[in-house]
């Protein structure tokens, strides 16, 4: 009741577990037959979640960046398109003394309606992606050369930010790809993994003045998550590999 998230109803089961674990959060099961009782931790963790199909490495990786301040929401492969468009639009929306000048002509009036309606319409498409965002998506070595087409991110994450909306988020400050730790070299991710998640962090425009014509890229960040429950996050950066100059090189010697 203090804040409300994906809607004014509904939250994630990962984030309603991570209130729970913190004292703010009371979980029910209502039976028809029965009084609704009071769900304890161990039925969350070995009932609830796995109901959901959510592991308890996604689980983990948002409790542990959710416990440093980060906010996190559910990858969905459409987001970074709806929050482009509602970038754009509040991007070109005029300033308050044109807004509060009232409408002369019909024609005016009109154009105000279409972007009152345009905008109701982006933020709806927004929350309706936000609740129905699929589960954390976990990185799996064993069936990534048979799945590679279906593999996503876990999550997008924002810095603290006390005035953040969910209806209006902004352009993420990071993806997040969640995979298991394994200290066997065999099982280590290869590069053609890596680079396939970095590719999903592409489709932040750059600014209009700039002519590349090209995409910037949002970081990622990568959370292994071991048996044990202990969670490490790196990140990884698309870099080019230097060019040495032999003639140069040749001049030194």
């Amino acid at each position: 009741q203090q804040k409300r998230t994906i809607t004014e109803e509904r939250i994630h089961p990962e984030e309603a577990l991570f209130l729970h674990m913190r004292g703010l959060l009371r979980i029910e099961c209502n039976n028809h037959e029965a009084e609704s009782t009071t769900l304890s931790t161990q039925d969350l963790f070995c009932n609830m979640l796995p109901e959901c199909k959510i592991s308890l490495a996604a689980y983990l990786a948002y409790a542990h960046l959710r416990a440093q301040g980060y906010i996190l929401m559910r990858y969905s492969t459409e987001r970074m398109k709806l929050l482009l468009a509602r970038k754009e639009l509040h991007d070109d929306k005029p300033n308050a003394s044109s807004e509060a000048t009232e409408c002369i002509e019909d024609e005016a009036c009109t154009q105000q309606n279409k972007r009152f309606i345009t905008e109701r319409l982006a933020k709806q498409r927004l929350i309706d992606d936000v609740a129905t965002a699929p589960q954390p998506f976990i990185v799996s070595f064993d069936e990534w050369n048979s799945n590679r087409d279906t593999v996503r991110l876990a999550y997008h994450a924002y810095n603290p930010n006390s005035n953040f909306k969910r209806t209006n988020p902004g352009l993420p400050d990071f993806g997040v790809a969640v995979m298991p730790f394994h200290s066997s070299s065999a099982n280590a991710p290869a590069f053609d993994v890596i680079s396939s998640l970095v590719a999903l962090c592409h489709g932040v425009k750059k600014e209009k003045n700039d002519d590349t014509g090209s995409l910037n890229e949002i970081p990622l960040r990568i959370a292994t998550v071991a048996d044990g429950g202990a969670v490490i996050v790196y990140g990884v950066t698309r870099g080019d590999v230097p060019v040495i100059d032999k003639k140069k090189e040749h001049d030194k010697k």
